[in-house]
């Protein structure tokens, strides 16, 4: 039976932080998901960070920096290598998550790629990168007459099986969690504007920026809050693209980071 919220309910909700990260490579991403984990312990000790990394980066990071902030005591990390291992993580972290835990995900540019080599997996029986060497490999045999294969093998069924592994097994859960959440992402490649998707360039009209995010083209509609960071010749930098809830008409918020989660909140 479906109940609407008691006067008492709303008075209690505190609101969680959801969080997307959007920067290029060495922008800070991984060095501030770990500095806001480490704030927030110890704001509440009790709590835990639940961590799905894609990559090597972070742990290194974690490793040389943050050492103090222990495996299974304060982040429970999971490092996958494809888009199996991240929803298996991601199942095992859903029935455990409270409400003032992190479930961080380093990156959507990753399982994003994860998703579209499982599409390209189950439709040709090759890796994605297989799938272009083979096809590559046949350019030669069209000056014989031969038809080359398609980028995308059976483009309607290969879409519908990546798009459930990240949207609807992955975004639409983190929906239904009470914990905080933080994602990362990396800036795409400029492109030719007639080469790229309608959606993607008004995902980037949305946050004011000449760049899509790399992943799925619709992810930085998910969070609450959108931030570019970028490194400078002075250090390391925000820009609040998104922030709802918060957002001010006519305000640009962009400030230098210190401390991460302390400076967000200054400038709310």
């Amino acid at each position: 039976m479906v109940k609407p919220m008691t006067l008492e309910e709303f008075e209690a909700y505190i609101p969680r932080e959801f969080l997307l990260l959007i920067g290029h490579p060495g922008s800070g991403k991984s060095h501030t998901l770990l500095s806001i984990i480490d704030y927030w312990k110890t704001v509440y000790p009790e709590s835990l960070a639940y961590v799905i990394d894609t990559e090597d980066g972070l742990r290194k990071i974690w490793k040389k920096h943050f050492s103090h902030l222990k495996p299974e005591k304060d982040i429970i990390y999971y490092l996958v290598s494809d888009i199996d291992e991240f929803l298996l993580a991601f199942e095992e972290i859903k029935p455990k998550a409270r409400r003032l835990d992190w479930l961080c995900a380093e990156s959507l540019s990753r399982t994003w790629e994860f998703a579209q080599d499982t599409g390209y997996q189950y439709i040709s029986g090759m890796s994605k990168i297989e799938y272009f060497e083979r096809r590559l490999a046949q350019r030669i045999e069209t000056e014989k007459g031969i038809k080359l294969p398609p980028p995308i093998p059976q483009p309607d069924q290969f879409w519908q099986i990546v798009k459930h592994l990240q949207v609807r097994a992955f975004l639409d859960e983190l929906q239904k969690l009470p914990c905080n959440i933080l994602l990362t992402t990396t800036l795409g490649v400029e492109k030719p504007s007639g080469l790229d998707s309608a959606v993607r360039k008004e995902v980037r009209k949305f946050l004011g920026l000449s760049v899509s995010p790399d992943g799925f083209p619709r992810s930085p509609y998910y969070p609450d809050t959108v931030i570019l960071l970028t490194k400078e010749i002075d250090g390391f930098y925000a820009q609040v693209l998104k922030d709802r809830g918060y957002e001010k008409e006519g305000e640009f918020v962009r400030f230098k980071i210190n401390n991460f989660y302390l400076d967000l909140m200054a400038n709310r």
